[in-house]
Formats: structure tokens, sequence, C-alpha cells
């Protein structure tokens, strides 16, 4: 009876590494594991708070930030020019002379322009 049990043995074809893999998922892997695995993949790839959608958001904060902190730089370059203007006479003379134009009584005011559209 055992050589009969060999040859039944002998006579089944080997499974292949496909079946062997289904074989032990049936066997060890329940459904709602699987459905577990499904929903942490959709959530990390492809849902509200995904991976790469965290990415992009980063690098838009970092952009933003990029931005504010350039602004912050103008605000206290133009913060510290309105503080030295209230105290500095000559640079308060300097600066209505070369932005605003103005001249003292008996003085020419010449403004060259450049026109590249000619």
């Amino acid at each position: 009876m055992s050589a009969e049990a060999d040859n039944n043995y002998v006579d089944q074809p080997q499974p292949t590494a496909g079946q062997r893999v289904w074989r032990w998922l049936r066997r060890y892997v329940r459904i709602p594991t699987l459905l577990f695995i499904a929903l942490l993949i959709y959530l990390v790839f492809f849902g509200e708070f995904s991976a790469p959608l965290k990415a992009e958001y980063q690098h838009q904060i970092d952009s933003l930030q990029q931005c504010l902190n350039q602004q912050y730089d103008s605000l206290n370059y133009y913060r510290d020019l309105n503080r030295r203007l209230s105290c500095d006479p000559q640079l308060m003379e300097q600066v209505v002379r070369e932005q605003y134009h103005m001249n003292r009584p008996g003085e020419d005011v010449f403004v060259f322009t450049d026109n590249d559209h000619q």
C-alpha cells in the first residue's frame, strides 16, 4: 500500500511557482487583510492626503514662504528708508530730486529716458 501511495505522489505534476504562491495566499492571507492592504495603498497613493499630493503641497508652501521672505526684505528696506528719511535731510533732498524731479528755484531739471522702441 505504501508503494501505491508513493506512485500516486510521483504521478502528480509539480505545482508551478504561481500555483504555490496562490496556494500560500489562499491559506494564510484572508479577505479582510487584502481589503486593508488595498485601502492602505489607496490612501497612500491616490487619496486626498496621498504622498504625491503632500509633496506637491509642500513644494507650494516652500515657494510661498520664499516669496514671503522676499516681501519681508522689501518691507524692512522701506521701513529703514522711511526712518532714515525722517532723520536725514540730505537723504530726503536726494530722494525728492531723483524720484520726483523737484528742483530749487533757479535750477533746471533734465530727465533722460531710454526709448528703446524707436
